[in-house]
């Protein structure tokens, strides 16, 4: 029903030689009609989404220290919660609770060398090539 009406008003917007202007106003309220469901969508899980308890933002309880992939579907969890460390198995929908671990037991330092931040490597290349220029001339 809904798409005979619709052949039928595109017939009679062509034949009265308003096609062009017919075709941009339905363009138009297409890109509009877009936008109000994409905004919908967006608002409606920002409302409903904190309410089942879907966060969009970070927390301040949980924190994941470490993430390794065992597989495609598997993984190990390092989490600090409740000033507790625990090392957690998550697969196929199912998070397991592997163990508790003392935190003096792990190295909880950032990867890389101390010291050596990107800054830091960075104006050692800048100075390194400055350096090299400099005794060139």
């Amino acid at each position: 029903m809904l798409l005979a009406a619709a052949v039928t008003v595109s017939e009679s917007a062509g034949s009265s030689g308003n096609s062009g202007v017919y075709s941009i106003v339905t363009a138009i309220g297409g890109l509009i009609l877009f936008a109000v469901i994409m905004a919908a969508a967006y608002f409606g899980m920002k409302f409903f989404g904190n309410k089942a308890g879907y966060k969009t933002g970070g927390s301040r309880n949980i924190v994941i220290l470490e993430r390794v992939y065992l597989s495609q579907d598997k993984m190990l969890l390092l989490v600090k919660t409740g000033g507790k460390i625990m090392l957690l198995g998550a697969a196929q929908g199912e998070i397991t609770v592997l163990s508790e671990i003392d935190e003096t037991a792990l190295d909880l330092t950032e990867r890389g060398s101390p010291g050596l931040s990107f800054a830091n490597v960075f104006e050692n290349v800048i100075k390194e090539r400055k350096d090299r220029d400099g005794n060139k001339k």
